[in-house]
């Protein structure tokens, strides 16, 4: 399994055909895998325009910098036609999941601000 830095980013190639208008663009959706309760989500997401006559595009997602090491995988892809048409394909279903971790970033703040309360203003 690839793995990379929290703050870098991971390439993502998309192959595809629309042979009557096209496809004009493409967006690349992952996420971490939550393995425990109460774990947090983190979600990330690219896009590209497609290149005209093109059979693939690479997408490039970013990892915020301020993630703690976790697993991670592509959980969806959207194409748009040069229709404007929307399909959006879901790892496990459409396509083989990909997976990657990411190594948190060393002296970077990984502690999430804490609630103290909430309460009605009068």
């Amino acid at each position: 399994m690839k793995t990379i830095t929290a703050g870098d980013s991971i390439k993502i190639k998309v192959e595809a055909d629309d042979k009557e208008t096209g496809i004009k663009f493409v967006e690349v959706e992952a996420s971490n895998i939550k393995d425990t309760p109460g774990s947090t989500s983190f979600e990330v997401k690219g896009s590209t325009n497609w290149l005209e006559n093109a059979n693939n595009a690479i997408v490039e997602l970013t990892i915020p910098e301020y993630i703690p090491s976790t697993k991670w995988k592509v959980t969806g892809i959207a194409l748009i036609n040069g229709a404007g048409r929307t399909i959006k394909y879901s790892a496990s279903k459409d396509f083989e999941p990909i997976l990657f971790a990411v190594k948190h970033k060393e002296g970077v703040d990984l502690t999430p601000a804490k609630l103290i309360s909430v309460s009605l203003v009068e």
